[in-house]
């Protein structure tokens, strides 16, 4: 089926934001809008092939501009957070990055991709949106083009690239901000949603929610993921790194044969449901948030408040503050390069 386009609002700056509606030939589909290339629903069938929203979102534009949970969108130019929103690259300091999250810079600062709008176009069953951000801005160098596509077939696979070229060394680490909750949005919390985790290390946190260099291994912790454990199973219990984060707010390290290879990075499954979801991406790591911050402003698209743990984010990355930290893989990007990268959400069913 074609893509579709309607209006969705605008901003206080009177800027149009439209929304793009991808459905396949079984009646699943995606809604995108241009503002902050953001995913706004996801519509896919339990076992008894009846369709759900899963994807935490809002009915119109007020209630994204009243979000401080960067649901669905699209997070650039470096996701995650940047300690004291200082870098050093090239040789050069960089210490001028927007701190918006306590005393670190977080998703691309005050007004990063997320909170911009994205030019689009259509090529058949491909969305296409693009952006261009400004040397200087949110303190990053470099004059940066992005380029981004939301594929959707009848395999349900969202399948996001992202592409990126610059004039000037700086750091690039785009990823996709979803929350899920496979019962639908609004039905409840994610605790009783089955996790399983490619990865068998991860990055401990400090007070400050940046990793502290070290790398952990997750055999015989409640970080271990390796089999299925719900995700309620473990979250408060009496470990040091659980309560930092009031629960999972973690990068994994992926398991890999080789850097840049698509692999499985997540799966999650709502048993109740039947409905699953497989995440995979050529990033080096997952960061898995279980919504323990949510308290949203405004109702979700179908009346009920979003609440901590509603929804569960399984977000592809860099690693946490990377460019301080020469042990972990940089998300530098430099002139005559090119970024590409991969995440699939693939959604699927149990009997």
């Amino acid at each position: 089926m074609p893509i579709t386009q309607q209006p969705f609002g605008k901003l206080p700056s009177g800027e149009a934001v439209d929304l793009f509606t991808l459905t396949n030939s079984k009646g699943a589909s995606v809604q995108v809008m241009t503002y902050g290339a953001t995913i706004v629903s996801v519509k896919v069938p339990d076992r008894h092939q009846q369709l759900a929203d899963v994807a935490l979102g809002y009915s119109d534009i007020e209630g994204y501009l009243s979000d401080e949970a960067y649901m669905g969108r699209t997070i650039g130019r470096c996701a995650n957070r940047i300690a004291k929103g200082v870098f050093h690259l090239a040789g050069k300091k960089y210490d001028h990055l927007a701190v918006n999250n306590g005393p670190n810079h977080l998703h691309g600062g005050a007004r990063g991709f997320s909170d911009r709008i994205w030019k689009a176009e259509v090529d058949n069953d491909t969305l296409r949106l693009f952006l261009e951000s400004p040397d200087g801005e949110e303190g990053y160098p470099g004059n940066v083009k992005v380029t981004m596509s939301y594929t959707w077939n009848d395999s349900k696979e969202l399948i996001m690239h992202y592409h990126a070229v610059t004039d000037k060394p700086t750091l690039v680490n785009l990823t996709n901000h979803a929350y899920f909750n496979l019962k639908g949005e609004g039905q409840g919390l994610i605790t009783d949603h089955e996790l399983l985790l490619n990865a068998t290390r991860y990055l401990p946190i400090t007070e400050e929610s940046v990793p502290s260099g070290e790398v952990l291994f997750t055999k015989n912790t409640p970080f271990d993921f390796t089999t299925p454990h719900t995700i309620g199973e473990r979250i408060d219990a009496d470990h040091e790194q659980l309560k930092l984060g009031r629960g999972y707010d973690h990068c994994f390290l992926v398991s890999k044969k080789y850097p840049g290879e698509l692999v499985l990075n997540a799966q999650l499954y709502e048993p109740v449901s039947g409905r699953g979801l497989d995440v995979l991406s050529t990033m080096p790591g997952v960061q898995l948030y279980t919504g323990n911050w949510i308290n949203s402003a405004a109702n979700g698209k179908h009346g009920a408040k979003h609440v901590e743990r509603s929804g569960v984010a399984l977000e592809p990355q860099f690693y946490p503050d990377a460019a301080n930290h020469p042990e972990f893989a940089h998300p530098v990007l430099y002139p005559n390069q090119e970024y590409n990268h991969t995440i699939v959400f693939h959604f699927f069913t149990k009997n």
